[in-house]
């Protein structure tokens, strides 16, 4: 899940920083092995709704 969703106060396992470090390397990581990677954003129900449309492409 990209870094951009706030923790709430006192939820939060591991600091901000280590979510924005721990982002970028996964995505630094996914592009130099040339995985492909969709970055979904929005509201929880927006996220589903594009999740469900990326499996849909793939499955076509």
């Amino acid at each position: 899940l990209q870094a951009d969703v706030p923790l709430p106060e006192g939820h939060r396992p591991i600091s901000e920083h280590f979510r924005r470090v721990s982002d970028q390397l996964l995505r630094d990581t996914l592009e130099a092995w040339r995985i492909p990677c969709h970055v979904v954003t929005g509201s929880v129900q927006e996220r589903v709704r594009r999740c469900r449309e990326l499996v849909d492409t793939r499955s076509a």
